[in-house]
């Protein structure tokens, strides 16, 4: 559900909640400082690779959410990615302006290292990055699904059952899909009636996905025992 901050103490407003984040980014900063300075120390920092990238972002109040990153808004989404190289020739991102993953750094960093490079569906390594790429992507238990080309992002928000899981397709309301063009966040296209042409297209691409996830019965059909045992015990299953 879209979180309030009622929830939030009296003396703390969205604004302190963005600052309490900002000195969250700010610590984890000065942790990387420390890391760097024991491998210069060591003598292994002109022969590492350095990444630096998250899981998720956050929500601060964007698309009425506050301090929560289950949903598949562009906050959520959209998280840094920092590669150093030990090498001292510039290297011109080749990704660059392109809809990347997170799993895209696994063949990334072999690649980087010399390394044997398995054949991979879903990743691509940024050396190599892929024209005209569509990203799928899933929320918690499928609650939502979100085609994403670069530019464009199109969300599904999907009805739960009792536990949570989405076991057939039928869209939540409000909303049913969300468009939004990235360079006007803010503006949901579909309502404001201002969608591309393309977009029909897209949502029919986006059901067919949806689809094909739950022909098997659901995200809940999909995880074996030991699996939801697992995200249980990491919380994000939530208590059942």
């Amino acid at each position: 559900d879209r979180q309030r901050v009622s929830w939030l103490p009296a003396d703390e407003g969205l604004a302190h909640l963005r600052g309490r984040y900002r000195a969250g980014v700010a610590f984890t900063d000065a942790m990387l400082a420390a890391l760097v300075a024991e491998l210069e120390e060591t003598g292994l920092w002109q022969d590492t690779i350095l990444a630096v990238t998250a899981d998720h972002g956050e929500c601060l109040g964007e698309a009425d959410i506050h301090a929560s990153h289950t949903s598949l808004y562009e906050p959520t989404l959209r998280v840094p990615l920092v590669l150093r190289l030990p090498w001292e020739e510039p290297q011109d991102p080749a990704a660059k302006g392109l809809p990347v993953s997170t799993m895209d750094l696994f063949p990334t960093l072999l690649e980087l290292a010399g390394a044997e490079v398995p054949g991979l569906v879903d990743a691509h390594s940024l050396l190599a990055p892929v024209p005209d790429r569509v990203l799928w992507l899933e929320g918690d238990r499928l609650g939502q699904v979100a085609r994403f080309d670069g530019r464009h992002q199109l969300i599904a928000t999907l009805r739960r059952t009792s536990l949570g899981f989405v076991t057939e397709l039928e869209y939540a309301e409000p909303g049913h899909t969300e468009l939004f063009d990235l360079n006007d966040p803010l503006t949901e296209l579909l309502s404001a009636g201002q969608a591309p042409p393309e977009a029909e297209a897209w949502q029919a691409e986006l059901r067919g996905f949806l689809e094909g996830r739950l022909e098997s019965g659901g995200l809940e059909q999909l995880l074996s025992p030991e699996e939801r045992e697992t995200l249980l015990k990491l919380g994000y299953l939530g208590d059942e």
